[in-house]
């Protein structure tokens, strides 16, 4: 029986890649209606969610720090090669998971957790809106300690993420 639930596992995940594919093909095309004034053709669902939830007993999480929990998913994202994730991906993987929150209100859960997220620099959030381990990229990590002037700043970028980790 180990077997047949690799083969679905893998089958899921080829699904998985292959309604990416469809959406960035989506998006493109709607990117380009927009560039010569026509409406969006496409609508772009969001894909369930991208962990295994499938595999989750429902007590993966119960009990468990928020940062470890989010830290795990974002990591099994990245293995999987899916990457960040939004608020929205993240909160299902935690509640499938057996998370509790502080509140049964789904949207001030993930009020919270936007609030958390932005307040630990050990995640980052990406332009496009979905969060990300800040390890994933190097080079717009802030210096921690303080500069002196006869030492410059390598990393140009740096400027950048101080002001989206206060939004």
């Amino acid at each position: 029986m180990d077997h047949i639930e690799k083969t679905i596992e893998e089958l899921r995940q080829k699904v998985l890649e292959k309604e990416k594919e469809l959406n960035d093909a989506k998006t493109t095309v709607n990117n380009l209606c927009s560039m010569v004034g026509k409406p969006p053709l496409y609508t772009i669902e969001e894909q369930a969610s991208v962990v295994p939830v499938g595999n989750l007993h429902g007590d993966e999480y119960y009990g468990r720090p928020f940062a470890g929990v989010v830290t795990t998913i974002l990591e099994g994202r990245k293995i999987q090669g899916l990457g960040p994730a939004t608020v929205r991906e993240i909160y299902d993987i935690m509640i499938a998971g057996g998370y509790q929150f502080e509140t049964q209100d789904t949207n001030n859960a993930m009020r919270g957790m936007r609030i958390s997220l932005t307040k630990n620099q050990k995640f980052h959030k990406l332009p496009n809106g979905k969060w990300g381990m800040t390890e994933w990229y190097p080079k717009i990590k802030v210096n921690k300690e303080p500069q002196t002037k006869d030492e410059p700043d390598e990393s140009p970028d740096s400027t950048v993420n101080s002001k989206e980790n206060k939004e």
